[in-house]
């Protein structure tokens, strides 16, 4: 029987999806702990879920900052390059969350991790494409992206067991003892061919000015629009939206964040096999989206009676939200290696940073709507924005990647 990958393919795979897990564990961390973090620096009870998006935003800001500079650093000096500084920038900055004592430090320090934690994903997926033959490559993507879901599944764990400053503190030593496990890595041979060529590379303004290559970026962005929506509004505010829901107690963020990274760990793995499959990038994104659809119902308008229940529907947002292997392997599908790391790296954190025009659009329909109707609105409204994206795309299933994108 034939190998799946060779040794030295299995040591990328590992490692890269290593760095993702430290990645998702501190992005997801904050929404575990924010309101015990909150409450202890002293921020009353009543602002919780007003603060505590708003440092959400902090976050997402740092990682459009961060999703820019390390992918174009990514294709200018190398994928392995930038693994390396993101890694140090947000463990670095997850361990001093653990000592925060203000909102205005708290913000800061949620930015400059947004800043570390926007490398990872995008150039693990880039040096993955790269590296595997076409054939391999749903595979590893479809390793990289579940491995590293577990981070979330591991936040929720650890922020249920201990402290939210130790939390931070595991989060933060985490990503620094992986250093020791990337120098056995190297760039793609696709790469090393085009550095030691003159063919620009990292060049926003290429992909500004050229209008179809922007139509095509804007569109892989908005694909992933969801993705943040969901997670930011239902999983961050679980105890808020299940106290209106008919709960007598409000529901634990770190449960909810359980539920609903164990199902998103599970189908992103079924996505990148279900892609294979079909041989096709776009249907599976279409089954997802309209999963969506379907869990955004069950979450606010069909009744539950226990804890367990609204629980469940948590797990159900995270099983529609199992799309995100393939909103980032299509994207690094869609452009040249010149561009690949650039493009690859914005386009998650992009879509992630959509969360903050959703968010306030939420706050500013929920004074009017309710929480239950703000909810319904923006997150659909997320769904049909991405399906319009998928519909505009071209199919690019395990394409030949071993191109430029023309500088004319």
């Amino acid at each position: 029987m034939k190998k799946l990958f060779s040794k030295p393919e299995w040591l990328l795979v590992i490692v890269t999806s290593l760095g993702y897990f430290c990645d998702v564990y501190d992005i997801l961390l904050f929404s575990a702990v924010r309101k015990a973090s909150l409450i202890a620096i002293g921020v009353p009870e009543t602002e919780l879920a007003n603060v505590g998006l708003s440092l959400l935003n902090w976050q997402l800001a740092g990682m459009l900052v961060g999703g820019l500079f390390w992918g174009v650093f990514a294709d200018k000096r190398g994928r392995m390059v930038v693994l390396f500084g993101s890694i140090i920038a947000y463990s670095v900055a997850t361990f001093a969350n653990a000592f925060v004592s203000s909102v205005g430090m708290y913000a800061v320090m949620r930015f400059v991790a947004g800043v570390g934690l926007a490398g990872e994903l995008g150039v693990g997926v880039t040096l993955i494409s790269e590296v595997l033959e076409k054939h391999k490559r749903s595979y590893g993507v479809a390793i990289l992206a579940s491995f590293g879901m577990l981070g979330g599944v591991v936040a929720a764990l650890v922020a249920s067991k201990m402290t939210w400053q130790t939390s931070y503190m595991v989060g933060g030593v985490m990503g620094l003892a992986l250093l020791l496990f990337r120098v056995s890595v190297a760039d793609s041979e696709m790469f090393k061919k085009v550095y030691a060529s003159s063919i620009g590379k990292g060049n926003i303004l290429q992909l500004l000015g050229n209008k179809s290559l922007l139509v095509k970026y804007i569109l892989c962005v908005l694909v992933g629009a969801p993705t943040y929506v969901f997670a930011g509004t239902f999983i961050t505010l679980a105890p808020e939206f299940g106290t209106k829901l008919g709960l007598s107690e409000p529901p634990s963020a770190a449960t909810a964040l359980l539920y609903f990274y164990v199902c998103l760990t599970i189908f992103d793995g079924i996505s990148g096999l279900l892609s294979k499959k079909l041989q096709s990038r776009k249907k599976t994104l279409y089954i997802f989206l309209a999963l969506q659809i379907f869990a955004v119902i069950a979450y606010l308008f069909i009744p539950f009676e226990t804890a367990n229940g609204f629980y469940i529907r948590c797990g159900l947002i995270g099983a529609a939200m199992g799309y995100w292997t393939i909103v980032c392997v299509n994207a690094a599908e869609q452009f040249g290696i010149n561009l690949r790391a650039t493009v690859a790296t914005s386009v998650p954190n992009f879509a992630r940073g959509l969360q903050i025009p959703f968010s306030f659009l939420y706050k500013s329909l929920a004074v009017s709507l309710g929480i239950i109707k703000a909810g319904a609105f923006v997150s659909i409204a997320s769904v049909l924005v991405a399906l319009v994206a998928v519909f505009l795309l071209k199919e690019r299933f395990e394409n030949d990647l071993d191109f430029v994108e023309n500088e004319n």
